[in-house]
């Protein structure tokens, strides 16, 4: 719960989750007086004073400007350093289907409570106006070999460097800064863009819809990127940056532990912008935004010499918060709408398949949107118990450019989508809901369930595979158990 949590706990909450045994956890807990992470040790606050209602990693005011100003609150940590374990249980509705049985690789580790991951951060005052929040993870459950072993892996998640100052008089308050950092909209101060927004705490073992904007995630510790930003009288919030491959070179630490082939890679250099309006009264807090990102990718992430797709990323987005004790409610949205348009000779390779029955464009466009709502109530010497609503939706148009494998050839008899994953009409269109409810006994320990429902998936309710699978058969539970020191 405190200013420091967010960044550490936002960054330990990144696409890995949580719920092993308690002697897992024992690892993990220390007593009270030494339970706080980095920035808390640092600055001497309390979770609430930077977490809504203590859920990390969802910032207030005071955590914003903590992180505006480039983690540089208070005094210099001796051992700037933190760490988190992660442990999870994950049970799909129906881990079977009609072409495949094989539930430990279609649905690995399902209904089996493991643990996830560890993480070590690094961060806080560096300089007076020189601040950083790192991380770096490892997964127990990355891949699994040729032989059928799960392999482990460690990776680079988010990293935010920041060189950040603050001009204040009587007529004038204005935070200006820059941020070398990994993945665009890291920078944000906000939780509705995708960085830092929610579900902070997934599954990675469940069933989740393919086609996303190339601003939600396709570019997470993928590239190396300048941000520039200023704050002006804390009404006016604009950031615009650059974004290259970091693949060789110095820079390519930030992608350490990235499989070359789950890459994006970006020709050139793809811009970036934020813009945001903020408006605090009382307990009230306001943002409305929009963000934007233009980006030529290699649609063969091995091939650096070949065509590339352009991809435009335009966003609206908004959050209101209301904190007043022991209540906090946040409510967010986030509304993206991507355009692809692939080169000619890519273009001309897809047109050129097999598959009569789904138009192939050489643009595409995939719209998404994001509601989320939070209510916190602080217990006291009971700890913190909330829950978060969810609602998510994608569409876009039938097309064989998102990759779905759809074709059926009523001759054969055969459905060429991938089982599960695929979709037999080529259409990325998903929606459904996520309810959660959470405990913080402690500011230190997170548990909480998730249940994530589909109503539509890979463009349909029902048979959206090919081969019998209904959307409502991805459904999931997950729970977790979070700890961090």
């Amino acid at each position: 719960m405190g200013l420091s949590l967010s960044y550490l706990e936002r960054a330990c909450f990144r696409p890995r989750s949580v719920l092993k045994a308690a002697a897992a956890l024992a690892l993990f807990l220390p007593t009270v007086s030494q339970a706080l992470p980095i920035f808390a040790r640092q600055t001497g606050f309390n979770c609430v004073a930077c977490h809504a209602g203590g859920q990390f990693p969802e910032l207030t005011a005071t955590g914003r400007m903590f992180k505006l100003t480039g983690y540089t609150t208070g005094k210099r940590v001796a051992i700037p350093l933190a760490i988190s374990g992660q442990a999870n249980y994950t049970k799909t509705q129906s881990a079977t289907n009609a072409n495949s049985l094989n539930r430990g690789v279609d649905f690995p580790k399902d209904g089996a409570v493991i643990f996830q991951m560890a993480s070590i951060f690094a961060g806080g005052k560096i300089l007076d106006n020189l601040g950083l929040f790192a991380q770096g993870t490892y997964n127990f459950y990355d891949h699994v070999n040729k032989k059928g072993t799960w392999v482990g892996r460690f990776t680079i998640d988010n990293v935010d460097l920041r060189l950040a100052d603050r001009i204040v008089s009587p007529n004038q308050d204005f935070i200006y800064g820059l941020s070398l950092n990994n993945n665009p909209t890291v920078e944000d101060p906000w939780n509705s863009t995708s960085a830092w927004g929610y579900p902070a705490i997934s599954s990675t073992m469940a069933v989740v819809a393919p086609v996303s904007p190339l601003l939600n995630g396709a570019l997470t510790q993928q590239v190396a990127g300048l941000a520039g930003y200023g704050y002006w009288k804390q009404t006016v919030y604009a950031a615009v940056g650059a974004y290259t491959a970091a693949t060789n070179g110095p820079l390519s630490v930030l992608t350490q532990g990235v499989s070359k082939l789950n890459r994006a890679k970006i020709a050139g250099t793809a811009p970036y912008w934020r813009l945001a309006l903020t408006h605090a009264s009382g307990p009230h807090d306001f943002m409305l935004g929009t963000f934007g990102m233009l980006a030529n990718v290699y649609p063969d992430p091995m091939n650096q010499h070949g065509p590339t797709a352009a991809y435009r990323d335009i966003g609206i987005d908004g959050q209101y918060q209301y904190i007043l004790d022991p209540h906090t409610i946040t409510v967010q949205f986030n509304y993206t709408t991507e355009s692809r348009r692939w080169d000619s000779n890519t273009w001309n390779a897809w047109v050129a398949a097999p598959d009569p029955t789904v138009v192939s464009h050489r643009s595409a466009r995939f719209n998404q949107l994001n509601l989320k709502g939070t209510y916190a109530f602080d217990a006291g010497k009971l700890g913190t118990y909330g829950v978060n609503l969810a609602y998510f939706q994608g569409d876009g148009q039938r097309d064989v450019n998102w990759g779905l494998g759809g074709f059926f050839d009523p001759v054969t008899n055969t459905n060429s989508a991938t089982p599960i994953t695929g979709s037999r009409t080529n259409d990325p269109g998903n929606r459904g809901w996520i309810a959660e409810v959470f405990w913080k006994p402690v500011q230190y320990i997170r548990l909480g369930v998730q249940y994530w429902n589909y109503n539509r998936f890979n463009g349909a309710s029902n048979n959206y595979d090919g081969n019998g699978r209904r959307a409502s058969d991805n459904n999931t539970i997950f729970a977790y158990l979070w700890g961090i020191y």
